[in-house]
């Protein structure tokens, strides 16, 4: 898989109905829906992500790690072709998994890929929104447009208690 990241731009806007003119979205390769994990790399990797935490130690668990660490790195390699002094400096914050924390099905994925992105760096990474209502639907339907029965509900940390924390650690 190309370790560079693309840029969704006028000709491929159309195909992500959620960006909109003046979004600046970069991703790290593409996925292609109802194929299949075998499909490509990307798929593999995507498919590997998002096995649910029901698996966990099941046969097969070990490829879900193994794609939290493939896909840390990938995007460290991608990030630091780009500008390598950038994460030193960076603010990382994941998007908050859409189970709250005392869900079994809750999965920190993407926080721990970014702590493996981190890895000999160790750029500020930080969970400063989080989920207070799991979803009701799993997934969205295609096309949809965001409603508030079908998203979790998220709040942000008040900016003092973000202060707090970088003043104390």
């Amino acid at each position: 898989m190309p370790v560079r990241l693309s840029r969704i731009d006028d000709l491929t806007r159309s195909d992500h109905t959620f960006i909109e003119t003046g979004d600046e979205c970069l991703y790290l390769g593409e996925y292609t829906a109802r194929k299949g994990y075998q499909f490509s790399e990307t798929n593999n990797l995507i498919f590997n992500l998002k096995k649910p935490m029901d698996r966990r130690g099941q046969p097969g668990w070990q490829y879900k790690k193994h794609a939290i660490e493939e896909a840390g790195r990938q995007m460290r390699m991608a990030l630091d072709a780009l500008n390598p002094k950038w994460l030193s400096t960076a603010t990382l914050v994941p998007m908050p998994p859409s189970k709250v924390k005392s869900d079994p099905m809750y999965d920190d994925r993407l926080m721990q890929m970014l702590q493996v992105l981190g890895t000999g760096i160790h750029p500020d990474v930080r969970e400063m929104s989080y989920s207070v209502r799991a979803s009701r639907l799993r997934t969205r339907p295609r096309f949809a447009r965001a409603s508030k029965d079908c998203l979790p509900t998220f709040r942000s940390m008040k900016l003092s208690s973000i202060l707090r924390r970088t003043r104390s650690g």
